[in-house]
């Protein structure tokens, strides 16, 4: 195993035949291979979806004034950022 090779697991998904067609084509016009496009695809998906649960759970604490008070870490800060 090189460093650069990850633990993988091998899938079979069933997709149309004109969409696998159509996705092989833009992969080859991205010089990429079938795998690897679609690697990436799921990858974008699943980031994307959790970076809107970040997104939401950040919102939601937010919204709670009693959650989101923050003074009792000014003075800590203050001790840090006043230091010599």
């Amino acid at each position: 195993m090189t460093a650069r090779s990850k633990e993988v697991d091998t899938i079979s998904v069933r997709l149309p035949l004109s969409l696998k067609s159509r996705a092989a084509k833009v992969a080859q016009s991205r010089q990429m291979s079938f795998n690897a496009f679609i690697t990436r695809l799921v990858e974008k998906a699943v980031q994307e979806t959790e970076e809107k649960e970040l997104y939401d759970a950040f919102s939601a604490l937010g919204s709670d004034p009693e959650l989101s008070d923050a003074e009792f870490a000014f003075a800590a800060q203050a001790e840090v950022a006043l230091r010599d």
